[in-house]
């Protein structure tokens, strides 16, 4: 499974943006299980790459991958569905249909 998080809500001053505040939430309680994850399942594989901005995270292997991504997924919605000015999220399903049509 895979995910990329990039760019910034810009919906309060920095450190006080409850957008941001609400998406961080999300990806980094699905960075801290999927680390879990790696700890308990050692055959499984966790890449991770964060910058200023961006997160980007791709799992292998890892118990309970897919349901964790589909919980992340549904909050992202929401917030999306809320804010739309601010937050845009393409489901992975869509992402791989539309790169397995290319």
């Amino acid at each position: 499974m895979e995910l990329e998080a990039c760019g910034h809500a810009n919906c309060g001053a920095i450190g006080h943006d409850i957008v941001c505040a609400g998406v961080s939430a999300l990806l980094y309680s699905l960075t801290a299980y999927l680390e879990g994850q790696c700890e308990i399942c050692p055959s499984g594989h966790l890449d991770r790459t964060e910058s200023c901005g961006r997160l980007y995270l791709r799992t292998r292997g890892l118990e309970g991958e897919e349901t964790a991504f589909a919980v992340v997924a549904a909050g992202l919605t929401l917030m999306a569905r809320a804010f739309p000015e601010a937050v845009s999220f393409t489901p992975w399903e869509a992402t791989a249909t539309k790169k397995e049509e290319e």
